[in-house]
């Protein structure tokens, strides 16, 4: 944990505990294209082993 006083420790383990509650693991198959919008939603990735595994990020637009 990064933080470093009492408020931030307790906002960084609420935030890990709503995302332990709340969080939908997606499967992303081989050759498949996944699109979200980061302004609607919270995300993350776990991680991964496989060489041969390539996820880019693209910017589309701004607003």
């Amino acid at each position: 944990m990064l933080a470093d006083d009492d408020l931030s420790s307790t906002w960084i383990r609420a935030g890990r505990q709503f995302f332990d509650v709340n969080k939908t693991s997606i499967r992303i198959d081989r050759g498949a294209v996944l699109i979200w919008d980061n302004w609607r939603m919270l995300h993350a990735r776990n991680a991964f082993s496989d060489p041969g595994r390539h996820l880019r990020r693209v910017l589309i637009a701004q607003r």
